[in-house]
């Protein structure tokens, strides 16, 4: 079973092998930053969800580095970033993480293209802004997080002490392949969608 496969049943143990396989063959293949960046993504994404906070930072932070070269979607390495920093109660980072994924999506107008998944990240924003005593800061965040919801009708998502699910399988306007090469099942979502992830840490 693929790599995007076992992510969306939730089976991150596979997950984590199958990106991490793909990972690699790309490094020794040389294959394009824009190819291996989303390999590095979903190998942080999936060590992330089992809680191994080491490799989510090393997948994450060069899926960040590869995209900052290629005009990738930096958003999505800098929301997850901030979601792991936030689940180790690691605050500080996780504010500085979320401020640059704020900046990266008002530059795309996020709050246009997908609204709702831009106030979602809001509320998750402003939480550690207010755990950090940044009241102010927060209130602001969460101001705008409610008139976006008041102009969709829709309510704030169950929020969780894990993080989100951002699954990609297409990056820079192209489909990359799944681990296998060969099973690769397109998974498109809006620019931030998110839906609750079943995370094997405690």
């Amino acid at each position: 079973m693929s790599g995007v496969s076992n992510a969306k049943e939730g089976k991150w143990f596979n997950a984590r092998m199958a990106f991490g396989r793909a990972w690699t063959n790309a490094n020794l293949g040389n294959a394009e930053d824009k190819v291996t960046s989303v390999y590095a993504y979903e190998y942080g994404r999936a060590s992330d969800a089992i809680c191994d906070w080491q490799e989510a930072e090393r997948g994450l932070t060069k899926a960040y580095e590869l995209d900052s070269k290629t005009d990738g979607p930096i958003h999505m390495d800098l929301v997850e970033l901030a979601r792991m920093y936030h689940a180790q109660g690691m605050l500080d980072k996780s504010e500085h993480y979320f401020s640059l994924a704020k900046e990266a999506l008002d530059r795309l107008q996020a709050d246009t293209r997908d609204a709702i998944g831009y106030a979602n990240i809001l509320a998750e924003y402003a939480a550690v802004l207010s755990a950090l005593g940044k009241r102010q800061e927060a209130v602001i965040l969460e101001t705008r997080e409610n008139e976006i919801r008041a102009v969709f009708k829709a309510e704030p998502a169950a929020m969780s002490k894990h993080r989100m699910e951002s699954s990609v399988i297409k990056k820079h306007g192209v489909e990359i392949p799944d681990a296998s090469l060969l099973d690769s099942v397109p998974y498109v979502p809006s620019l931030t969608a998110q839906g609750v992830r079943n995370c094997s840490c405690g």
